[in-house]
């Protein structure tokens, strides 16, 4: 079970544990940024295009305007299909697409590079993303520490909108017990520590602090590569938002992928280690998908673990 120590984590934990994602892939003081000075930002390593100000902001600096304007889910598609900007087609962002703009290595709030994306405030934002388990619902995250959970579409939030193609991984098997996502240029661990063999059938997981799982990835001897733990925003790519059975994953390529309810104690340990909380880390738990935070001392998470090319 998980065990929180005092009211204040546990209160944290159901405001955070929704699903939070972390910005590590994307730095602070990321140079992948480019203001065109057209009101877009563009993101050289997606490719993607940014509303630099969110909606109802304008100017160069985004201190034009009204800065509460929330709307419903429905009415945000509307609203970036509308939006006249550069002379793009705009859209509302994929979840895993906005969680790509929040920095978590930063203390301050909002958690957001507010060199390129001037007077965010530290407020929810809808993305495009439904949560399939419940269509009445969609995600959101907070750009005040980067929360990420789901509301009724109905509820009302913040807007940023976004224009070019959705990068999606690109599954290959290998025959040694990898996969390979080519898109993002990473090769991860097939079957979940403590199994093995044809469709990972072999053996069962069990589970580990995040110091054991450290160790096990960074001495992982398979396929002649150097091994590590996922940061969480990698361990995101793995999921299949429109998969409305558990485990939400491509099981042609991650077959056994342990799917237990959050209560139970669960989830995969990512690296990612969060501002306000240095005792604790980011896991991924994919009976829903969604992400936690947990002491890095317990030992109530399973290992799969990534290398790059």
């Amino acid at each position: 079970m998980i065990a929180f120590t005092s009211p204040f984590l546990r209160y944290s934990f159901y405001i955070i544990s929704l699903f939070i994602m972390s910005g590590v892939i994307s730095p602070v003081f990321s140079d992948s940024y480019e203001d065109r000075g057209n009101g877009i930002v563009f993101e050289k390593e997606t490719g993607l295009f940014w509303q630099k100000c969110q909606a109802g902001l304008s100017g160069e600096d985004c201190s034009i305007g009204e800065s509460h304007m929330e709307m419903a889910w429905e009415d945000t598609h509307e609203y970036c299909k509308k939006l006249k900007l550069g002379g793009r087609t705009w859209r509302m962002p994929e979840r895993i697409e906005l969680s790509l703009l929040v920095t978590r290595s930063q203390s301050s709030q909002p958690a957001i590079d507010t060199r390129y994306f001037p007077n965010t405030k530290t407020f929810t934002f809808w993305t495009g993303t439904e949560y399939a388990f419940y269509k009445n619902q969609a995600w959101n995250i907070g750009f005040n520490d980067g929360h990420i959970g789901r509301q009724d579409k109905g509820s009302t939030y913040a807007v940023r909108c976004v224009s070019g193609v959705l990068r999606t991984p690109k599954f290959a098997k290998n025959k040694d017990g990898t996969v390979v996502d080519k898109e993002h240029k990473l090769v991860w661990q097939e079957c979940t520590k403590g199994r093995s063999g044809l469709d990972c059938k072999k053996g069962r997981e069990t589970f580990q602090t995040w110091q054991e799982a450290d160790q096990y990835c960074n001495q992982l001897k398979l396929s002649n590569r150097n091994w590590r733990l996922p940061e969480i925003t990698e361990l995101e790519l793995l999921i299949d938002f429109k998969k409305e059975s558990s485990p939400p994953v491509d099981e042609k390529f991650f077959p056994n992928t342990n799917s237990t309810m959050e209560s139970v104690g669960d989830g995969y340990w990512s690296r990612t280690t969060p501002v306000l909380y240095k005792n604790n880390r980011y896991y991924l738990s994919f009976f829903l998908g969604s992400v936690g935070l947990k002491q890095f001392t317990e030992k109530t998470s399973y290992v799969r673990c990534v290398s790059e090319f």
